[in-house]
């Protein structure tokens, strides 16, 4: 029976932990704020622990399922450290010159 093992953040995947730490920020922060904004009508009188249960969970669900493995698809090369192009059908006037003079 296999058991999981314990490794360090991007060990198994090779994205480097800083980079994603850094996504997963810049997506949690806006997440909470856009739940905060949208739940504050319903759930403010509610008392903090309550709430803070309901973001957490709300976020979680969000994040793990919806945005970060779109976002981890879409800058797999940036995680891993690769270089990046603006456009992913972007090719350099060089390339291209060669390719047709070849």
């Amino acid at each position: 029976m296999k058991h999981a093992s314990l490794s360090s953040p991007g060990q198994s995947t090779g994205f480097r932990p800083q980079r994603l730490a850094l996504l997963t920020w810049a997506v949690a922060w806006p997440v909470i704020t856009l739940l905060l904004e949208i739940l504050q009508p319903f759930v403010g009188h509610w008392p903090m622990p309550l709430r803070s249960l309901l973001l957490s969970a709300l976020m979680v669900v969000v994040l793990s399922l919806v945005l970060m493995p779109r976002l981890t698809r879409r800058l797999d090369g940036w995680l891993r450290g690769e270089p990046i192009s603006i456009h992913p059908n972007f090719t350099s006037t060089t390339t291209s010159q060669k390719n047709i003079t070849s």
